[in-house]
């Protein structure tokens, strides 16, 4: 047995300690006491605790020489409390099997994560709330390292309430799906922001093309585009998204926003704007500037994101454009064209005779428009128009 006290920074205060082990020849038993003021946060749950408050730590372990088994682990801090029973892992430590799973979590005095996960014939989650606010990040990791390919079984979760990054309610989260080698192969989920507006997701499986077909749609566009700081200035909106993939990284994707608004747009799109009156209008209302459809149509691999089209269209401006982005280093080579006073070309495109040869029929295209081009790395991307 080992008891006494110990500290990672000679700077710090020292913590408690208490380990008691057994040793046979075929296991070690490993009784685990630990006090700690280290920092510590789980992205998955959103939870994060400073050095000003103190954790314990328990651990009930079992070492054999193919396996290791967790019989009991509890995590307090305050009003924290995480505690998991019969945790079950490989030689790698790779997961194998558990009984259970409970989180009580608290992000500034409210509670945000509270419920169980029960691991049995089934994967059954059920609480009252989960913090999703960093679980799109981690699902578009490009990480594709599992520990949990050994996971095959249906799951069903019942949540009453979805804590989104936006701090926007979600409510009545159901989902049924199943999951092969670590990674969901069916869902059919469906939730509610409010009464009248709901959030629905499907995965299904193309077996003809050995691909899954992966559906969102969405009353409100901002919860689920919060992470990406292309769509950061979207105001309102519904979103259709849809995505074919394979397991290789592979994919071919098409998403749709409809009627929403653009706040704080680029200086120069807000100079095009007021060459139409709608423009003028939305930007002395300091609402941003409307549009009526966002469309972009992308392929991606383990290599490049290829943006095949991107068109948006409103009153004041309309943007077409295409290029791509490079995994690895982030260079974006963009090109396209922005057309303003959109009632303007619409309004010569009616001239009898003289409008059909002024005016193209192609969207994103008038008499009046900006070419563009965007490329460089993140930090210093160079802009040319003509």
């Amino acid at each position: 047995m080992l008891k006494g006290l110990y500290s990672l920074n000679e700077n710090k205060k020292f913590d408690n300690y208490d380990i008691e082990s057994h040793f046979t020849k075929k296991q070690t038993n490993i009784k685990l006491n630990i006090d700690t003021l280290e920092n510590i946060f789980i992205e998955m749950l959103n939870y994060e605790k400073n050095k000003k408050n103190k954790a314990n730590l328990y651990a009930d372990i079992v070492l054999k020489k193919n396996k290791s088994n967790i019989s009991n682990v509890e995590y307090n801090e305050g009003k924290n409390k995480i505690s998991i029973k019969n945790l079950e892992l490989s030689k790698n430590y790779k997961f194998k099997s558990i009984k259970e799973i409970k989180v009580s979590t608290y992000k500034a005095n409210i509670k945000n994560n509270d419920f169980i996960l029960k691991y049995g014939k089934q994967i059954e989650i059920i609480g009252s709330s989960y913090d999703s606010s960093n679980l799109i990040k981690m699902i578009d990791s490009k990480d594709n390292k599992s520990n949990f390919s050994t996971i095959n079984k249906d799951i069903k979760i019942n949540l009453k309430n979805i804590i989104t990054k936006l701090s926007i309610p979600l409510s009545n989260f159901n989902l049924i799906g199943k999951i092969e080698k670590g990674k969901f192969v069916k869902i059919n989920s469906k939730s509610d922001f409010s009464e009248n507006e709901i959030l629905d997701i499907t995965l299904k499986e193309d077996k003809i093309n050995n691909k899954k077909i992966l559906e969102i749609f969405s009353d409100l566009q901002k919860p689920i585009l919060a992470d990406y700081s292309f769509f950061k200035s979207l105001e309102g909106g519904k979103l259709l998204f849809r995505s074919s993939f394979d397991n290789a990284g592979n994919s071919d994707s098409n998403l749709n926003v409809n009627s929403f608004k653009v706040v704080e747009a680029p200086a120069f799109a807000k100079l095009l704007a007021l060459a139409d009156l709608q423009g003028v209008g939305d930007l002395l209302k300091g609402d941003g500037i409307s549009f009526d459809e966002l469309e972009i149509k992308f392929s991606s691999n383990n290599k490049i994101l290829k943006i095949n089209e991107l068109f948006v269209i409103g009153p004041s401006i309309s943007i077409l454009m295409d290029g791509y982005v490079e995994n690895k280093s982030g260079l974006i080579s963009i090109r396209g064209t922005m057309v303003p006073a959109r009632n303007l070309n619409k309004l010569i495109s009616k001239i009898p005779l003289l409008g059909d040869i002024l005016i193209p029929k192609e969207i994103g295209e008038g008499l009046f428009g900006v070419s563009f081009k965007m490329k460089g790395p993140p930090k210093d991307i160079k802009t040319t128009v003509n």
